[in-house]
């Protein structure tokens, strides 16, 4: 693929539109932008790949391992194959099985619920037909309640039970209250074992209550799940086996892509010639992992990477407390020109920016057009139009000094956000899946779109609150709510994340379906919102690279498993 070739993406001819950089007039960078450097080095850099026969013989395992699963999956009765589907998704395997999960699921869909009378196998079964986008009625839920609609007491010491119902209450949508009442009984219950180090259980438990299955990041589950599943007495050692290897294969891959990138982004001078802006490739390299993980995408990973950061770049500049209103007026026409030519009209600074996209943005088409997708990349550019325009008015609240109501931040919040643009981002790295009217579809009124604008938005304004709460005049939906309704910070979050959380229904809603989106497409969508519940559960691990941040991607990126 043509935009692989990193060297190729700042070319002399752009340079010399460009005065010389000792010369170029910069923004007077504040305070207020001193973002830390990047602090991952050269270290990925320097990456030493895994040699071609190394390569070979973990392939030639995998290829062994996989038939023995294939045997086994079709060998088991439906209540051990739900159990043996959700280790294949949890170990990040499935992928390898897709045909054989569907068909699977299907016979279990369509057949008796063996186990109905198990709370474990009654929630797995309900979580595993949901999330493949089966709807299953809550209904199986009742006799697990008392005449008072109470859930029993006596599945209380059901942990493993109580775990999975925990699990499966997440895949919850509009008008089920039985299932916000289930999350509320497990959350309660499994609260108290979380605090009991002697409980067996107490390690998946501590960790479902703050990252829930549906909710979390799929490959760092899978990471974490691997090491879980090994000291399980019960494990498979076939399908153990298959997901190191595996996880170790994709590592390389991984680390092979970033190496490329941080080379990309190193040549392109940036961060020497604007210096106000995030140095974060690795981190954005680490929300593409969040999208898709498996080697197919892999041309995906790279543009999503590269247009992520051309986000960056372009959020940064608007964000700059000294770049003029003036000034941002004639960038975002610009971006809605996207023509090289209304380069010369911009201050050198924002010429810098302004070619590096054009060039990224042309790099990926003609890399598209050899597959006669070319059509693609033309949403990610209204998107990047639209984007610009809402940023623009975030900037004159700041430059007027006027902090926005709660409805405003909401309406315009959603477009600032980016969420749609880095969705289309990810979109073009789907291959013939991404078709001209599945684009539409998303593109024109997409429930699930909107909801996953609105989860990025609440998520991103509540993990930024603390670090912009200093400064006075911030479109921030936390603030704006608490000055619109004279509350504490506390109840500002909590009415937020009833909106996240309804955004999330939405969600599950569009997946249950019927609908146009392609399922591949809508997991996209799911994904970004997952991404979103990992990285900013505490703060903006993308913005200030907290230990969180760090441990995710030294788990991920940095780090083997012992086979």
């Amino acid at each position: 693929m043509e935009y692989l070739s990193v060297e190729n993406t700042f070319t002399q001819t752009s340079k010399a539109l460009i005065a010389p950089s000792s010369k170029i007039a910069q923004p007077k960078i504040g305070a207020i932008m001193n973002f830390h450097p990047d602090i991952w080095g050269n270290f990925f850099l320097d990456c030493i790949p895994d040699d071609e026969v190394t390569q070979a013989q973990k392939v030639k395992q995998m290829e062994e391992l996989k038939e023995e699963v294939k045997r086994e999956l079709e060998a088991h009765m439906p209540s051990k194959q739900l159990q043996f589907i959700d280790a294949l998704q949890r170990l990040g395997i499935a992928y390898y099985f897709e045909n054989e999960i569907t068909n699977a699921l299907q016979e279990i869909y369509i057949g008796h619920a063996h186990g109905d009378d198990d709370l474990y196998y009654s929630s797995l079964r309900f979580r595993l037909l949901r999330q493949s986008g089966f709807y299953v009625s809550t209904d199986i839920f009742k006799k697990f309640r008392d005449k008072k609609g109470n859930f029993k007491e006596s599945i209380i010491g059901d942990v493993m039970g109580m775990l999975s119902l925990y699990e499966a209450s997440h895949l919850k949508v509009h008008g089920e209250e039985i299932m916000n009442e289930a999350l509320k009984f497990a959350t309660s219950h499994l609260q108290s074992i979380a605090i009991r180090p002697s409980d067996p259980l107490e390690v998946e438990v501590t960790h479902a209550l703050k990252h829930p299955i549906y909710k979390n990041m799929e490959w760092l589950e899978s990471r974490w799940y691997i090491f879980v599943y090994e000291h399980n007495s019960s494990h498979n050692t076939t399908l153990l086996k298959l997901a190191k290897l595996n996880f170790n294969l994709l590592q390389s891959l991984h680390k092979k892509e970033l190496h490329d990138l941080v080379r990309w982004w190193r040549r392109s001078n940036i961060i020497n010639e604007l210096p106000y802006v995030r140095d974060r490739v690795v981190e954005a390299y680490f929300f593409s992992l969040a999208m898709y993980y498996e080697p197919r995408y892999s041309r995906g990973r790279i543009a999503y990477t590269q247009l992520f950061k051309i986000i960056t770049l372009i959020d940064d500049t608007y964000d700059n407390c000294t770049t003029t209103i003036e000034d941002l007026e004639l960038f975002t026409e610009a971006i809605q020109r996207l023509d090289i030519n209304y380069a010369n009209k911009l201050p050198n600074y924002m010429k810098i920016i302004y070619q590096f996209t054009l060039e990224t943005l042309e790099e990926i088409e003609q890399d598209l057009a050899k597959d006669g997708r070319s059509f693609c990349i033309n949403y990610t550019r209204d998107e990047l139009k639209s984007l610009s325009r809402a940023y623009l008015q975030e900037s004159r609240w700041a430059s007027e000094n006027y902090t926005p109501t709660y409805e405003e931040r909401l309406e315009n919040g959603i477009a600032s956000s980016a969420v749609s643009c880095v969705l289309f981002a990810s979109f073009l790295g789907m291959g013939e899946i991404t078709t001209k009217e599945s684009l539409e579809s998303i593109y024109k009124n997409f429930k699930a779109m909107k909801a996953a604008c609105v989860i990025g938005r609440l998520k991103d304004d509540i993990g930024d609150y603390e670090v912009e709460h200093g400064r006075e005049y911030v479109a921030n939906a936390v603030k704006c709510y608490m000055k619109d309704y004279a509350s504490s910070k506390e109840k500002a979050i909590e009415e937020i994340c009833k909106l996240i959380d309804d955004a999330w229904m939405h969600i599950t809603e569009e997946i249950l379906g019927p609908t146009t989106v392609p399922m591949p497409l809508l997991v996209r969508i799911l994904n970004f919102s997952r991404s979103m519940e990992t990285i900013y559960t505490d703060s903006d691990n993308y913005t200030v690279v907290g230990q969180a941040m760090k441990d995710y991607i030294k788990m991920l990126l940095i780090e083997p498993i012992h086979v």
